[in-house]
C-alpha cells in the first residue's frame, strides 16, 4: 500500500497569499519587464486560487440533496448561511424546541467556523460544544419517547444512535487532523438540520406527545 503524506490544512488556507506575495515580491526586486509579466501572473494565479477556494467552500452546503426535501416541504432554502429557525419547525414540546434553536445557532456558527478556515482549535471547541447538544438532545427526545409504544419510535431511535456514531467518527477524525470539512457541513447541514430536526422530528415527537 502506498504511503500517503497528509498535507496541513494551513498550507491550502495560505496558498492564494503565497501567490500573490510572490508575485509582488518579483515586480519589486527584479523590476524589469519579464518580472512585472510573471508577477501579474503569480498575482492573477492567486486571486483566481482564492475565488476556486470561496466557490468551492460555498458548495458543500449543496451536497446530498441539502435543497430537495426539506426545501419542498418547508419552504426553506438550506443553502449557505440560510440555517434560520421558523415557527414552523416547531413540533409542540417547549425543551425540544428550544434545544432545536441551540442545534441552528450551533450549526450556523460551525459550518462558517468550517468554511472561513477559521483556526482549528477554534473549529474543534464548537464541535465539541456541537456534539455534546446533540447528546443532550437525544436524551430529551428519547425521555419523552420512553412511553410510547408507536412504530415510529423505534425507527427514530435507530436514526439517533447513527447520527450520534457518525458526529463522534467526524469529530474523533477532524481532532486527529484528516481532512472531513466537505463531510462535517453535509452532515450538519443535511443529516442533523435539514433531515433531522425539521423532517423527522416534528413527526416523532407529536406523536409522542399525543400517546
Amino acid at each position: 500500500m502506498p504511503f500517503k503524506v497528509h498535507k496541513p490544512e494551513w498550507i491550502y488556507e495560505i496558498l492564494p497569499w503565497l501567490y500573490i506575495g510572490a508575485g509582488v515580491m518579483t515586480m519589486l526586486i527584479i523590476r524589469n519587464g519579464m518580472a512585472v509579466f510573471s508577477g501579474l501572473a503569480l498575482i492573477a494565479t492567486g486571486a483566481l486560487v482564492w475565488t476556486m477556494r470561496r466557490h468551492y467552500r460555498r458548495s458543500f452546503t449543496e451536497v446530498s440533496g441539502v435543497q430537495d426535501d426539506a426545501s419542498t416541504e418547508t419552504g426553506q432554502d438550506f443553502g449557505y448561511g440560510a440555517l434560520v429557525w421558523r415557527s414552523a419547525y416547531e413540533c409542540g414540546d417547549k425543551l425540544v424546541d428550544k434545544q432545536h434553536r441551540e442545534l441552528f445557532e450551533l450549526a450556523n456558527m460551525l459550518i462558517d467556523a468550517l468554511m472561513e478556515g477559521n483556526p482549528r482549535s477554534e473549529v474543534e471547541l464548537l464541535l465539541d460544544s456541537f456534539v455534546s447538544h446533540i447528546v443532550d438532545h437525544f436524551d430529551t427526545e428519547e425521555a419523552l419517547m420512553n412511553h410510547s409504544e408507536h412504530p415510529i419510535m423505534e425507527a427514530h431511535l435507530d436514526v439517533h444512535h447513527k447520527l450520534l456514531d457518525r458526529a463522534n467518527e467526524l469529530n474523533r477524525r477532524y481532532h486527529h487532523g484528516d481532512r472531513v470539512v466537505r463531510d462535517l457541513v453535509q452532515f450538519i447541514a443535511h443529516d442533523v438540520v435539514a433531515q433531522h430536526i425539521v423532517l423527522e422530528d416534528p413527526k416523532a415527537i407529536k406523536v409522542a406527545l399525543n400517546r
